[in-house]
């Protein structure tokens, strides 16, 4: 029998610990077997960095960095990421959460369905797009959003990871997908599989 993939959940945040909960909550009950949780706290204010060890002793399960050195967004992702112990990382914002329980399920079984698909993109709700829609195929796509999005590892690895863009709000989501594609890889956008983002 195959072993299924691991999953790496990624959450990055700062001073909003508010927001933590409620998306750690999410990822837990996600009912995909092979996970670990992972969160990046850049926080610098000491108030928050209270509250955050407060919501990390209320989720033992949670593995919590909070490195000396502030890292970039980005950079944060990478590490993460590049970190051996997973085959799959999946990014999720700290003020976004999973709609249902099988969203790794179903961003694992269109990963695993083709070999040349490095990734997928979930369909995100915002206040601005609240209503959800119905489950249909997969679409290729060469866009993602950062706030809910799961990469094969190998490949981001072998692409380069993310690159740093000093100016438009997302180019290295679609820096990286040009790359994806300059190898003959694909990536694959689920439409009514949904992570909430709250656009705080």
């Amino acid at each position: 029998m195959v072993e299924k993939l691991k999953v790496r959940i990624g959450i990055t945040t700062k001073n909003r610990p508010e927001y933590l909960p409620k998306c750690l909550t999410s990822c837990l009950a996600q009912t995909y077997p092979r996970k670990d949780i992972v969160v990046w706290d850049n926080s610098d204010d000491p108030e928050a960095i209270r509250k955050n060890d407060a919501v990390a002793k209320n989720f033992p399960e949670v593995l919590w960095l909070r490195p000396e050195r502030k890292k970039s967004l980005i950079d944060a992702r990478t590490e993460m990421m590049s970190e051996s112990g997973c085959d799959l990382f999946c990014c999720v914002d700290d003020d976004a959460w999973f709609m249902q329980a099988d969203e790794l399920e179903a961003g694992v079984r269109e990963i695993e369905a083709d070999p040349n698909c490095a990734g997928v993109a979930y369909d995100i709700l915002s206040p601005d797009r609240s209503s959800p829609v119905s489950r249909t195929p997969p679409k290729a796509t060469m866009f993602f959003v950062g706030c809910g999005h799961m990469l094969r590892r190998q490949m981001v690895k072998e692409a380069g990871y993310y690159g740093e863009f000093p100016g438009w709000y997302g180019a290295e989501e679609k820096d990286l997908c040009i790359r994806f594609m300059d190898r003959g890889w694909t990536m694959s956008f689920l439409p009514g599989v949904h992570v909430w983002h709250d656009k705080t």
